[in-house]
């Protein structure tokens, strides 16, 4: 049984160009020559938001990118959903897959949570950002610039003729770790707790060096480097009170 993060996952990913269509009929979006009217500005003619040539979504080239490098904004089923139905995009892509497909949930495992002793907010404060898993690239073998590589692998250049073969791996996530090994989840945490401390002493230690551009803000507008020393003083309370969290639960 897969886990709730990777069921969701390949819902995501098998969405189709017919079930772009599906949500488009949904919410009564006309197609006309492969454009639509964009559900993200006050669009009112055809042309500036077309179909992918997948089918598989929209790209509006008004509308500012939400993909860096990219032009244009990137429109997914997903999207119109989250913005006719005000959901998070969790809740939109269930809506989209149960409401409007007619599909049943996958059943998945839920991680154990319960007793995970930070918030999501914490976590990101001492930049656990990816606490649910990621795909981590594992380097597999070198090849050169011709040479094919196997299905499902990757290469990325290191040298002038050298490639790395390299294989996205799905690192588990922090929850699991500490269900399974809640000594080295904790290590994990601590040491990213320590470091987040360590960054903010360092930035209010350089608060009223006299070398510093706050220094000489300092001696102009004194009340402003005061408010910045405050909120870096927070910042190391915050960091300090999740590692007294993580000591109380060893």
């Amino acid at each position: 049984m897969a886990e709730k993060y990777d069921a969701l996952y390949e819902m995501r990913r098998s969405l189709s160009a017919s079930d772009f269509r599906a949500v488009l009929s949904y919410y009564n979006i006309p197609v006309k020559k492969n454009s639509i009217l964009c559900p993200f500005h006050n669009d009112t003619h055809y042309g500036s938001c077309s179909i992918n040539k997948d089918g598989r979504g929209a790209t509006c080239w008004v509308c500012s990118s939400n993909k860096p490098g990219r032009m244009g904004r990137s429109i997914s089923p997903v999207d119109v959903v989250m913005e006719r139905e005000g959901l998070e995009y969790t809740e939109a892509l269930e809506f989209l897959w149960c409401t409007i497909l007619g599909r049943t949930m996958p059943t998945y495992q839920t991680q154990s949570k319960s007793n995970f002793p930070l918030e999501g907010k914490e976590l990101e404060f001492i930049g656990m950002w990816n606490a649910r898993g990621r795909m981590v690239p594992i380097p597999v073998n070198g090849c050169s610039k011709h040479e094919e590589i196997p299905k499902g692998m990757d290469k990325v250049q290191s040298g002038e003729a050298c490639y790395a073969v390299i294989k996205n791996v799905k690192a588990p996530s922090i929850y699991n770790l500490y269900d399974t090994d809640k000594d080295a989840a904790l290590e994990i945490l601590q040491g990213k707790a320590s470091e987040t401390e360590r960054y903010y002493l360092d930035l209010l230690g350089g608060t009223f060096d006299r070398e510093s551009a706050n220094w000489k803000l300092y001696c102009e507008n004194r009340e402003e480097v005061l408010g910045l020393r405050d909120y870096l003083h927070n910042k190391v309370a915050e960091a300090r009170s999740i590692s007294a969290k993580l000591l109380r639960a060893s």
